[in-house]
């Protein structure tokens, strides 16, 4: 397989290059026959690659050219494929594929259908070479190629303010983010002398040999820290968290492929990566676990308020990033990864299952006006149902095995935050099941509260319900690659990516205990959502009068975008019409136009000059010898030798 490695984000991007040069003259309306196709071939090869690794229990590399030559430096471009690379080409690949597939039924008939499909497969030759570089400098590259292709695909209703607003607010935030990324990069090439991943003399040896490079612990604590800020910014972890629910102003398929699957997993992907650096900085990891935590129950807790069918599940994916940064910053590597891989398949049947409810409901997305839905879109409704079981962690669907997984590595784990964040985890899963069964009781149960006379919901078609069941079927099985815990074929396979890192041993006891308290948490939080929303015992409204201010913070996301806007918007704003208004206009425009019209008032002046008639010349050439006549009989002949 080494040979054809370069061939997986090839065919994508290929596809990308046909679509963009032929798709508004020749191919038009079919464009996914050349998109979902180069998508299809690189899931063959992610699963060929997949099993050749397995197989062989070896790592698969590929050279494909020199980048930058410059005397002894130089950045080559190579393709490396070990077992976690694999993982993400399967998921990316997979999620992909079926996202292209469902986007044929939901953008049928939209005016720019040829764009969407040549984003679509940019996006994911792009994530693709994100997880196949071998240095962390295309790492990078390929980093901010994923950014724009999110800024492109939730821009892509460009002629709606809405979305060019939040695609704004999405590249913004990430550029926060990405100078940190950046900075981290210099201070790695700085530290290391190379920016090549592997070998005796890569990142990842030096770093876990440290000391014998002579190389301070600080030094890689920063380090840790200045990537983590730009795994902050991909992966929505606080407070760089506030683009990712904005976003959802992009079609709904974007959702799935972009913030369920792929690029919010991209930070994770990375910190796991370079995980030598982290695991040597009790610091860095003591932040990566504090941050990830706390974003956990913060997402969480909005999530509860929301209104807008997208916006919940997109506030979910903010908490479930937390579960995955708060397992990599206790050292559960692992977990993290598992939960990153049922985790883009659990919440990719969410997000579909949003734009097919949306779809059915003729754009409609506030949950109060819809109810009763399930005897409506059938499929729709148990698709559904699964991905919020899954989410909410109950056995023995997908989210069970990895989040459970991911509490008991905190529990055990060396970090004197690890209990702490375990206790959290199990606040997360009770808020995650109750507001997935919030939305799950209000949109599907219940009566209708839409005007029935006028709106006649419908199921999706085949090409919106074929993902729906394959993710699905996913959501309930996948999550048995990691049974049984700890000691799974999943495990075993990705313990060979972290070779450095000392597996804790879980008893079956405290396996079993944990299991049974997140399942008593799980339920918990579905029975509080069915006395609420379904019985009426709980009085969601009286207790949201009684509690008005919390309630108020809540739906307003903790006030943090308010914040943002005091603190940092509205100065800059400021600022930049100080800098408009007085530097620019006032200094600038004033001094050059000054000088322009100064002269414009000397040559005004001086026009007068010339009249055009020869005997004002004449009488000019005259005086002129008067004047130097005179000049010579008053004594001032010398001034002429």
């Amino acid at each position: 397989m080494a040979d054809l490695l370069y061939l997986i984000p090839l065919l994508p991007l290929l596809a990308f290059c046909v679509n963009i040069a032929l798709g508004r003259s020749v191919i038009r309306d079919n464009a996914h026959w050349i998109a979902i196709p180069a998508v299809a071939a690189s899931w063959v090869l992610s699963v060929m690659v997949l099993l050749d690794i397995y197989e062989n229990d070896h790592a698969i590399s590929q050279r494909l050219f020199t980048w930058i030559p410059s005397g002894d430096f130089h950045i080559d471009v190579n393709l490396y494929a070990d077992q976690l690379t694999a993982v993400m080409l399967l998921v990316v690949t997979t999620v992909g594929l079926l996202v292209h597939i469902y986007s044929v039924g939901y953008m049928h008939g939209d005016g720019g259908y040829y764009r969407f499909f040549s984003y679509l497969p940019l996006f994911v030759f792009s994530m693709l070479m994100l997880v196949l570089a071998e240095n962390l400098l295309v790492l990078f590259v390929f980093w901010e190629a994923v950014g724009l292709c999110s800024f492109l695909l939730i821009g892509y209703y460009f002629r709606r303010r809405s979305a060019s607003n939040a695609a704004q607010k999405a590249f913004i935030v990430n550029r926060v983010g990405d100078l940190g990324f950046g900075l981290g990069v210099m201070l790695t090439f700085w530290t290391f002398g190379t920016i090549s991943f592997y070998g005796e003399d890569g990142i990842f040896e030096q770093a876990y040999n440290y000391e014998a490079h002579g190389i301070a612990g600080g030094t890689l604590t920063l380090i840790g820290i200045l990537l983590f800020i730009g795994a902050c910014g991909k992966s929505a972890q606080f407070p760089l968290h506030v683009w990712l629910p904005d976003a959802m102003e992009g079609p709904t398929p974007v959702s799935a492929l972009i913030h369920a699957a792929t690029m919010v997993t991209a930070g994770i992907y990375m910190v796991a990566r370079n995980y030598t650096i982290f695991m040597h900085s009790e610091t860095a990891m003591l932040v990566v676990a504090v941050v990830g935590s706390f974003t956990a129950v913060m997402a969480a807790t909005i999530a509860l308020t929301q209104n807008d069918i997208k916006k919940i599940v997109a506030y979910s994916t903010v908490s479930q990033l937390g579960y995955m940064a708060f397992a990599l910053g206790t050292g559960a590597w692992v977990a993290a990864i598992f939960h990153l891989m049922t985790h883009a398949f659990f919440k990719g049947l969410l997000f579909l299952g949003c734009g097919s409810v949306i779809h059915g409901m003729h754009e409609e997305q506030d949950i109060r006006n819809m109810g009763g839905l399930r005897k409506h879109m059938p499929l729709t409704f148990w698709t559904f149902l699964i991905g919020s079981l899954a989410n909410a962690g109950v056995i023995p669907l997908a989210g069970f095995w990895s989040k459970d997984e991911i509490i008991v590595g905190a529990w055990i784990s060396d970090s004197p935050y690890g209990k702490v964040a375990a206790i959290l985890g199990l606040v997360a899963a009770f808020l995650t099941a109750l507001y997935m069964f919030r939305l799950v009781f209000l949109v599907f149960f219940g009566k209708e509260r839409f005007d029935t006379a006028h709106l006649h919901p419908h199921e999706s078609g085949p090409w919106m319900a074929m993902p729906l069941v394959v993710l699905a079927i996913a959501s309930v099985f996948v999550g048995f690659v990691g049974f049984p815990p700890e000691q799974g074929p999943f495990q075993d396979f990705l313990h060979h990516a972290f070779e450095h890192v000392h597996a804790h041993h879980v008893s079956l006891t405290m396996t079993y205990t944990f299991g049974v308290i997140s399942t008593i948490v799980a339920l918990g939080g579905i029975a509080a959502a069915y006395l609420t929303y379904m019985k009426g015992t709980i009085n969601a409204r009286a207790l949201g009068e009684k509690y008005e201010g919390v309630y108020e913070f809540l739906l307003n996301k903790w006030y943090i975008d308010e914040l943002y806007n005091a603190m940092f918007v509205r100065p800059l704003r400021a600022f930049s019409v100080f800098l408009w208004r007085v530097v620019d206009v006032g200094v600038i425009d004033a001094a050059v136009n000054g000088v322009a019209f100064g002269i414009g008032a000397i040559a005004q002046r001086l026009r007068h000059v010339q009249t055009g008639l020869v005997a004002n010349y004449a009488l000019a050439i005259a005086l002129g010898m008067a004047i130097l006549v005179g000049v010579y009989l008053a004594g001032f002949s010398n001034l002429f030798q």
